[in-house]
């Protein structure tokens, strides 16, 4: 079979197993995704990135469903990112949730008024501050080149009037980097800035009301970058501590998180990674 046929086959496949798990992603889908959109938009991804056609279709059908739940479009607007990964001889798909799609997930909490995410580059004026008067400044000097990247902040503004600053040096960005199965993969590679920002805004956002998207976010990452130690497949529920989830949970849904997992009774920490 040449490498041409092999692909449409695969194309085919895929195709098939989305088709065939249309009526689970619609149980979970969010009120402004169609199954029909984010079919669509799965397909696309697989044309722009050939490697995902290699990975299982089961894994893709899961990534898509995470899509769903969370209400993330997985596109080149960096909301989500489905990236193909190696899982012990076995090509798998993997959703990363992007800096903007984090964003997205963070403001539905309703507790917040701002988020301001900013990278630091070499020649910006930057100064902080800490003790009883923490004092953060910076004037940047229109640099944007990743590998120029020195430290990435976030401002946040509560509804309450309380305000969450968070800063990180390129030195703690990496060492998160280096736990993820997608480190040499996907985003990191060709959205560094915008990865390092989703790193320091996850690490604010862990001292912010949480809505039921943002905390199932929240356990997807931490699946990303440390399997063996927290037991999460590809993809877990895990319910939101700050806010209820109020949607029924149908039958359709019931069956879907049996099939795909259902969180332990005992969660891990929320760590960095």
């Amino acid at each position: 079979m040449s490498s041409t046929e092999l692909a449409k086959q695969r194309v085919m496949t895929l195709k098939q197993s989305l088709e065939s798990a249309k009526g689970s992603i619609a149980a979970v889908a969010a009120k402004h995704l169609t199954p029909e959109r984010l079919l669509k938009m799965g397909l696309a991804a697989s044309q722009r990135s050939p490697k995902l056609l290699e990975c299982t279709p089961q894994s893709f059908v899961r990534a898509i469903v995470g899509c769903s739940e969370l209400g993330l479009e997985p596109s080149s607007l960096g909301h989500a990112y489905l990236v193909p990964y190696n899982n012990k001889g076995t090509m798998e798909v993997q959703l990363i949730i992007g800096y903007r799609g984090l964003i997205e997930l963070a403001y539905r909490s309703g507790q917040i008024v701002s988020i301001d995410v900013q990278a630091v580059y070499e020649g910006d004026r930057f100064k902080r501050v800490l003790g009883l008067s923490p004092l953060l400044e910076h004037e940047p000097m229109d640099e944007d080149d990743p590998a120029k990247l020195t430290h990435c902040y976030v401002v946040i503004k509560l509804q309450n009037g309380g305000t969450i600053v968070e800063c990180m040096t390129r030195k703690q960005v990496d060492k998160i980097r280096s736990r993820s199965k997608s480190s040499s993969n996907g985003p990191w590679v060709t959205d560094y800035a915008e990865m390092s920002k989703k790193t320091v805004l996850r690490r604010a956002l862990k001292r912010c009301p949480m809505s039921i998207e943002m905390t199932k976010a929240e356990a997807l990452d931490i699946a990303e970058a440390r399997p063996e130690e927290t037991g999460y497949g590809d993809f877990d529920w895990i319910d939101a501590d700050y806010a209820a989830d109020d949607s029924p949970d149908t039958g359709a849904t019931a069956q879907l998180k049996g099939r795909i997992g259902t969180p332990p009774v005992e969660q891990p920490a929320l760590g960095d990674e």
